[in-house]
């Protein structure tokens, strides 16, 4: 059980590492996860919305950069 909360952990350290080190290809301004680590959104409170209607519809997708 503990094992997999670490992997849980690892694997979404990971992804916001992976956010960061690509910070260089985003637009100026303060950046903020969702709630699960799912994406990562301008600091903007409709464009939070739109984009959490997007991934409960499915038509929005992740692509992982590893």
């Amino acid at each position: 059980m503990l094992n997999k909360l670490f992997n849980y952990i690892n694997k979404k350290r990971k992804l916001v590492e992976s956010f960061r080190s690509s910070a260089k290809y985003l637009s100026s301004g303060k950046y903020c996860f969702d709630d699960n680590l799912t994406f990562m959104y301008l600091k903007d409170d409709e464009l939070k919305k739109h984009y959490k209607s997007l991934f409960e519809k499915k038509l929005l997708t992740i692509r992982y950069i590893a």
